[in-house]
């Protein structure tokens, strides 16, 4: 059965190669199907669109004791390139963490404990969530109302020792983050 097109029958089939790089021209268009002064060349092409536009990425990194020193300070755990949409940040303590009265708290610079409250570092013992002021064994439903960010280009996220120096521990961060800006990133630093 053909399909017909302004009272033409089409019997042709369209194949992949009709659609390469300028396959589609006003040359091309059927006639009165589509104008071509409604097609400016390159209007549309693989750039103007990524393969993944409105999907969620995620972004995996970690704090080491073994790899990074436990002293107070503020270490770098995402590098932020771009403007994006963090919606939900979750750290997993892996080994538990030591340190008399050490506190950790994750966010910006200029507000450290944006991402996740400030906590007393030993009281993450291994397999804890962590993503509020008081971590977790249980499973935790993570309410994400009102808990998106807006990230500008070079606020990268850390997490922040304080009060006292860390002896031991390791957390694993998972970030869910949107682009909002052009070839925005959100990676392990």
């Amino acid at each position: 059965m053909a399909a017909i097109l302004n009272g033409t029958s089409i019997s042709a089939t369209i194949g992949a190669s009709e659609f390469a790089t300028d396959a589609l021209t006003a040359a091309k268009i059927a006639a009165g199907a589509i104008a071509a002064s409604e097609i400016a060349d390159d209007a549309i092409d693989g750039a103007t669109f990524a393969d993944d536009v409105g999907v969620a990425r995620t972004a995996l990194s970690d704090y080491d004791f073994a790899a990074d020193t436990g002293s107070q300070a503020a270490y770098t755990v995402f590098t932020v390139t771009g403007n994006v949409l963090i919606h939900a940040f979750l750290g997993v303590c892996e080994t538990a963490c030591e340190g008399a009265t050490a506190t950790i708290e994750v966010g910006v610079s200029g507000n450290t404990a944006a991402l996740i409250a400030q906590s007393t570092a030993t009281e993450l013992i291994a397999n804890e969530l962590w993503h509020d002021a008081s971590p977790t064994t249980t499973l935790e439903q993570l309410d994400l109302t009102g808990r998106s960010f807006a990230v500008s280009n070079g606020q990268d996220v850390i997490m922040t020792i304080g009060t006292a120096d860390l002896t031991a521990g390791k957390i694993n961060f998972y970030c869910l983050w949107l682009p909002l800006s052009a070839s925005a990133s959100v990676v392990a630093a």
